[in-house]
């Protein structure tokens, strides 16, 4: 009886343990299968106007068991084969982003209902100023196979809160894949 009073705590701890980092496990899971089919719609769209809406609307659809409030941040950025996204785009408040060799398109979960007017369009041939994706803009990413397409990194951010809270309030899931868009 001693025995099972000092070792049920122990126990119950244990087993809240597996519940909550399990549950996380399975977010980050589901974030990665979200990213990768994320990434492959970035590159078969290609330099498309609408390619960041299309990879948006892949990520809303893999992330269906994912909060919308726990997304941070989704940065869809110019990627070398092997490359982070460069800090400053992690620090913007979306919609945002910086041009330059660096560019980045910071998003935010209000981004997976925007509607397809919200981004550059192959109609126009340009990224007018009050589209969201205007600071990478899909309609200027390199796509001919003579000289090499360009690579596409998509980053996202998600906070996965702890039921329990014993473990603490929760941990932020990141994770980024790099594909090279598909030429022409």
């Amino acid at each position: 009886m001693v025995e099972t009073v000092i070792f049920l705590p122990f126990l119950v701890t244990l087993l809240v343990g597996i519940l909550d980092f399990g549950m996380a496990w399975r977010d980050s899971i589901a974030i990665s299968t979200a990213l990768r089919a994320t990434a492959r719609t970035a590159a078969s769209q290609g330099a498309s106007g609408s390619a960041d809406y299309y990879a948006l609307q892949a990520l809303s659809s893999g992330l269906s068991g994912i909060p919308s409030d726990a997304i941070r941040r989704i940065v869809v950025y110019n990627a070398t084969t092997n490359s982070a996204p460069d800090p400053t785009c992690l620090t913007l408040s979306a919609p945002g982003g910086q041009s330059g060799a660096r560019a980045c398109n910071v998003y935010d979960a209000s981004a997976l209902i925007y509607s397809s007017t919200s981004f550059s369009s192959m109609a126009t041939g340009a990224c007018p100023g009050s589209a969201v994706d205007r600071h990478y803009c899909p309609l200027t990413r390199g796509i001919n196979q003579a000289v090499g397409s360009d690579a596409v990194g998509i980053y996202l951010e998600v906070r996965h809160n702890f039921s329990s809270k014993i473990f603490g309030a929760g941990l932020t899931i990141k994770d980024k894949v790099i594909v090279r868009l598909e030429p022409t």
